[in-house]
């Protein structure tokens, strides 16, 4: 039997109120919260809210990073029965308005240096209260209170009657096309969604969880911020991307979630090492040979040896730059390349990859610790049905199943059928053993002239294995005769190429280099050697600069933005590869 999100959260928080629950880096050093002292926050900020006015059913924004307060204004709002409406620190003022009006927020919570940068759009809000977090910006302006002052308030809460059908929070989609859409989750969908997870894959009080991806998009919010708080487990908070690296070694977590493009990169970096002379590369190759040999059984002597020389050259390297005591790392959000997660494997780190959507809480799939297939998503969770209609595509059901889109009856129609079935967009196939393989987007399947359907992911995937290659994009091209790709060089290693090569390195000029492009033009056949004719790439450009969350090109979980890249970086020199 389910409850409401704060009251799982109040049980919890008795049953380990000597725990530590989160902590923040302050000054080089982990500073932690216990169960009891978040839950004493909660309580104040729920009282404070609620004699300003903040009653059931008011939406409340979010635009906050990672931190404490995130947490505590997210469960005071669930206490009082409020919907939260989280705003990615990301999101430009196009995005802000938009969500502040479409969500009908009424209060909102900012950083003071967010709210800075966002005072004219706030103050067009109409917003009742704002409350600001200091982070070096200003401490108060206006009307708005700082979120110290909620700390200290000792007036009665009077508990309003919450539901488990109740809303809890409106989810803006980060939109790969067109404006983000409000996705309404209930208590129910997102605890039944926690407690389905954590039977999936079990979570533990000794837990300790690393979060930096953003707390507005529902993959950590569920995953990674409410399934380690309902079991009692630790939320170490990292300062963003940039620091992961540095924060990671200090916080030493057992668990880590994030997207493809960050275990990815981990891979590049470790390659590029073994890369620089043949040798060395050999070496490697037949050190992951022998760890793979060793996983499944079939190691000789010989493999044992060589792989204890690589535990303790290599592997024992990536797991102390990872913080040491990992006990496994899940990847969603996005596709993972097959290849990536037998790496990790090698390196003696299990990496799980799941499925899921914003509309499904979001969690419908995933590898377990003890029964799991690389290159798949697992299979689904205990809550929730999957099926696969007769043009291919995902089909889902569960009680993690989103009540709908806001102020959108039509949309949700659409996505939802008569019998419940929700319609992920996405093309897959269940094996015999109930593993899904995930193919690819509906809207990103690129159809050419001759009737082949393309996915752009794989080759993509393909692509950036070159340690010379950080992003590509392929599309249809010539009227989608054939395809084509945008190429985002690795600029570092793209420099020391050209200086070996006595080619002046100067951007975007560089770019356009004969030799250049003809070093590319073999990167890109030797990464495409084992694909099929008609999805080999007909033309590329390298672009220069990265498709990133700052110019409006990535979504928050590091999707590409197709279209607007297309816009940006459409070609007008185009490189033939052959």
């Amino acid at each position: 039997m389910y409850r409401t999100l704060a009251e799982e959260f109040h049980d919890s928080a008795l049953h380990h109120a000597d725990r530590e629950a989160v902590a923040v880096l302050r000054e080089g050093v982990y500073q932690p919260l216990t169960y009891g002292e978040l839950a004493k926050r909660v309580r104040s900020v729920a009282s404070s809210l609620q004699a300003d006015g903040v009653s059931k059913g008011d939406a409340v924004a979010l635009m906050l990073p990672n931190s404490p307060e995130w947490l505590i204004a997210d469960l005071a709002c669930a206490m009082l029965g409020a919907v939260v409406v989280p705003i990615h620190t990301m999101y430009n003022e196009h995005y802000v308005s938009y969500i502040l009006s479409h969500s009908g927020a009424a209060y909102a919570f900012f950083s003071s240096s967010l709210y800075e940068t966002h005072a004219e759009t706030v103050s067009r809000a109409g917003l009742k209260r704002v409350y600001l977090v200091s982070d070096g910006g200003a401490s108060s302006a206006g009307a708005a209170k700082n979120f110290k002052e909620l700390l200290t308030d000792s007036s009665e809460f009077h508990a309003p009657a919450v539901a488990l059908d109740d809303l809890h929070t409106i989810v803006y989609t980060s939109g790969t096309t067109g404006q983000p859409k409000g996705v309404e989750l209930t208590h129910k969908n997102i605890v039944s969604n926690v407690r389905a997870v954590t039977a999936h894959i079990p979570v533990f009080e000794t837990d300790r969880f690393f979060s930096f991806l953003p707390l507005s998009h529902i993959l950590e919010r569920t995953a990674g911020y409410y399934a380690p708080l309902l079991c009692g487990a630790a939320i170490y908070f990292g300062r963003g991307t940039k620091t992961m690296i540095e924060d990671i070694k200090l916080a030493k977590p057992t668990i880590v979630i994030s997207v493809p493009r960050v275990f990815e990169r981990v891979h590049e970096k470790v390659i590029a090492k073994f890369s620089r002379t043949p040798l060395l590369h050999r070496f490697f190759a037949l050190g992951m040979h022998a760890s793979h040999k060793r996983i499944t059984g079939r190691a000789t002597i010989l493999d044992q040896i060589m792989h204890g020389i690589f535990e303790l050259l290599v592997y024992g390297k990536v797991k102390a730059a990872l913080g040491g005591r990992l006990r496994f790392a899940v990847s969603g959000g996005a596709a993972l390349g097959k290849h990536i997660g037998e790496f990790f494997e090698s390196l003696g780190i299990l990496l799980l990859e799941g499925y899921g959507l914003t509309e499904t809480s979001p969690v419908l799939t995933a590898n377990k610790l003890d029964h799991y297939r690389f290159g798949t998503v697992g299979t689904p969770l205990r809550t929730v049905e999957i099926k696969i209609d007769q043009s291919g595509e995902i089909l889902a059901k569960g009680e993690g199943v989103m009540a709908g889109y806001h102020r959108a009856a039509d949309i949700s129609s659409e996505t939802i059928d008569f019998d419940g079935w929700l319609h992920t967009g996405d093309l897959g196939s269940i094996d015999s053993d109930g593993f899904l393989t995930i193919r690819g987007r509906l809207k990103e399947m690129i159809v050419l002239s001759s009737g082949r359907n393309i996915f752009p992911v794989p080759i993509e995937q393909a692509l950036e294995e070159s340690k010379y290659i950080d992003q590509a994009m392929v599309y249809g091209a010539d009227n989608n005769r054939h395809i084509a790709a945008l190429i985002v060089p690795v600029f570092d290693e793209l420099s020391a190429w050209c200086d070996s090569h006595s080619i002046t390195y100067r951007l975007p000029g560089v770019l356009e280099n004969s030799e250049v492009l003809r070093h590319y033009r073999s990167e890109i056949k030797r990464s495409q050697s084992r694909m099929q004719h008609f999805e080999q790439i007909e033309h590329f450009k390298l672009v220069p600069e990265a498709f990133t969350q700052e110019n409006d090109l990535l979504t928050p979980t590091l999707k590409l933005k197709r279209e607007k890249i297309l816009k940006r970086h459409l070609f007008n020199s185009i490189d033939r590869v052959r």
